[in-house]
């Protein structure tokens, strides 16, 4: 016995010494340095592939520090789609928490009874526990919610809502959330008819109020058009600005705007001669309403609707080089080499310039109208391309085509709105030499590439919704044009500018075509802008023009596409300023979680899609061995050796 002790003491002293990092990296932190981590588990609801609803668990975990990753751990397997509802969660749920996306982590673990999880429709749920978690409110088992986010954080409609509330009550839910406008759910339900000896089965529409039905069920449904919305139903309070007012513009881009209108009305007066000579009724009569469009962009301007006034005047400018391309072909024998070498040459110059335009020296606000130029000259290009496409082209020159003495006048128009939207981009080039300062390039690529994955997914849902639906699909044409174009441009600034543009037209078509409430949507997502501005002291240039137009005009779509926007560009400002590239620490205390071990399906920025393994978790910083931990690992196994020599040893 007395020589197994030497031993057991030496085994004991050095297992204690090996388990010491173990125990250490158990520990939290008593400074919090080392980072935290925050869980929340809620239900989520789905229908399986036989047509009933299903529950399932959702649990996320936010880790900081982090590199903005991504991951998602689903049983059974997923399909693509899960992997980017879990990106724009994290991604929304950090913008509107106000925290920097770049330095978390975001685990998602999904368990659901469906054969397969796919589709968005897990999305808000994604998104609002995330958000729970950020700011440290406690998750509770007794709601349940579904729908699409967007990046923006507006929610889009979904599907199998009567069996995902059917769901929902077995679960023991006792609130449902659901998108707007989507109380009243039609659904075909088969319906079998026996015509003599012959049983003929029919898919008839039903209708069934929610409302009503969930009271049945014992469970109150509700509808929200943000991810603010569904934070205010869970936890009774809002993360967003109460009141809203018309921001006010700075005087100097009102200066500039003025300046933009006499230029435009320049043009104009040059474009009269050429049109004069066409004496064409159809091409006066265009070059007479572009200039009633610029007289109501002048009336707009003093009444201190400034950004309505330039588009009014960009309008007005499209529809002046309509008619005088019109009148240039009529005298030319149809050919419009001329004007179309000219709106090239102008986009070569425009990119030139902005490539070599040293974004470095301006201030995350200059940043801002540089990267609106950038996306309007994506947009001018797109135009451009159509153009040519719908022009006759032979051996380098370009006509218009007719067809039994009649003109087509499309390829005139396309060229003429790619020149207007040329020289709208010149506009903001010029803005951003207002707003010098200093901001770091190596954060703008980081943005950039964040920005970029949203814009792939929010389009990539754009093109399955449409395609589902079999609704038309021309109009998400742009955006891919522009996602395509961020993703082959070097420049980051660039990136950022059309990957902004292309999720914002990408959710304002999605509202449009299948949300019943887009006005209410606007309204939240023109309230999210407000409040992101308030955060950088309402710095940002393109919030306060964006939600100024917004809240002056009556078109839904128009609303939409301007509140998406000024979201995303008052977000990516708050980005680039220096003051917020550390994240905001949750207000409560920390609650410390395990780290799941394996994450599967992982995704960060520029990476989306891609599926890896992991066996540690990266962008959590790995407990080290302490100074004072190793020093007692020492010192333990030194006297254990001395104990061991001493004690007496029997002959063999």
């Amino acid at each position: 016995m007395r020589r197994i002790a030497p031993l057991v003491l030496t085994a004991l002293i050095i297992v204690a010494s090996m388990l010491s990092p173990v125990l250490a990296m158990a520990a939290p932190s008593s400074t919090g340095t080392a980072g935290w981590s925050r869980t929340c588990s809620v239900y989520i609801v789905a229908v399986s592939s036989s047509g009933g609803g299903v529950t399932g668990n959702l649990t996320v975990t936010v880790v900081y520090p982090g590199h903005g990753r991504v991951y998602i751990s689903t049983s059974p397997a997923s399909m693509i789609d899960t992997q980017g509802s879990a990106r724009l969660a994290a991604f929304s749920a950090s913008l509107l928490a106000g925290v920097d996306m770049t330095k978390l982590d975001f685990y998602y673990d999904v368990e659901s009874g469906s054969i397969i999880i796919g589709g968005p429709s897990a999305g808000f749920a994604m998104a609002l526990a995330t958000l729970l978690a950020l700011e440290g409110v406690s998750c509770t088992r007794n709601f349940a919610v579904t729908g699409m986010i967007q990046p923006d954080t507006s929610i889009g409609p979904v599907g199998g809502l009567k069996e995902k509330l059917e769901a929902a009550a077995s679960a023991g839910a006792k609130l449902f959330i659901i998108p707007a406008g989507q109380e009243v759910y039609k659904y075909y339900k088969t319906v079998y008819k026996r015509i003599g000896p012959l049983v003929i089965a029919e898919r008839v529409p039903v209708e069934v109020n929610l409302t009503s039905y969930g009271e049945k069920l014992g469970v109150r449904v509700e509808t929200a058009a943000s991810l603010d919305e569904g934070y205010r139903l869970v936890t009774g309070k809002t993360l967003l600005v109460e009141n809203v007012t018309k921001p006010r513009i700075d005087p100097q881009v009102q200066a500039l705007i003025k300046q933009y209108l006499a230029q435009i009305n320049t043009t104009l007066i040059k474009l009269n001669s050429t049109i004069s000579q066409a004496k064409d009724k159809y091409v006066e009569n265009l070059y007479n309403n572009a200039s009633r469009t610029l007289e109501e962009a002048a009336n707009l301007y003093s009444h201190a609707h400034y950004y309505q006034a330039a588009l009014k005047a960009v309008e007005s400018l499209q529809t002046a080089y309509t008619a005088g391309y019109l009148a240039y072909a009529i005298s030319h024998d149809l050919d419009i080499t001329v004007q179309v070498d000219e709106v090239n040459a102008t986009l070569q110059r425009l990119y030139s310039q902005l490539d070599n335009t040293d974004y470095k020296s301006l201030s995350p606000v200059g940043v801002e109208s540089l990267e609106k130029a950038w996306a309007k000259t994506g947009i001018s290009a797109y135009y451009y391309q159509k153009a040519l496409q719908a022009l006759e082209s032979s051996d380098g020159k370009y006509k218009l085509p007719s067809f039994l003495g009649r003109i087509d006048t499309t390829g005139a128009e396309y060229l003429a709105e790619a020149r207007a939207l040329a020289s709208w981009s010149w506009f903001w080039l010029n803005a951003s030499t207002l707003y010098p300062g200093e901001t770091s390039p190596d954060r703008v690529r980081q943005v950039a590439l964040v920005l970029l994955a949203e814009a792939r997914t929010a389009v990539a849902y754009l093109d399955t919704l449409l395609n589902e639906a079999g609704a038309p699909t021309t109009g998400e044409e742009l955006p891919i044009y522009l996602t395509t174009e961020a993703m082959s441009t070097p420049n980051p600034v660039g990136k950022l500018g059309l990957s902004i543009e292309a999720i914002a037209l990408s959710t304002s078509i999605i509202h449009e075509t299948f949300t019943l409430q887009p006005a209410r949507t606007a309204r939240e997502l023109v309230r999210t802008a407000e409040t992101i501005a308030s955060r950088i002291n309402n710095t940002s240039l393109q919030e306060k023009l964006l939600v100024s137009y917004a809240l002056s005009i009556n078109n839904t779509r128009d609303q939409l596409l301007s509140a998406s926007k000024a979201v995303l560009y008052a977000y990516t400002t708050q980005l680039l300023l220096k003051e917020t590239v550390k994240p905001q620490k949750p207000a409560s205390p920390v609650q410390t979680t395990s780290t799941p071990a394996v994450a599967t399906n992982t995704t960060s920025p520029g990476q989306q899609g891609k599926t890896t393994t992991n066996t540690t978790v990266p962008g959590v910083a790995r407990p080290q061995y302490s100074l004072t931990i190793a020093l007692v690992a020492l010192v333990t196994l030194m006297i254990g050796v001395i104990v061991g020599a001493l004690i007496p040893r029997s002959s063999q």
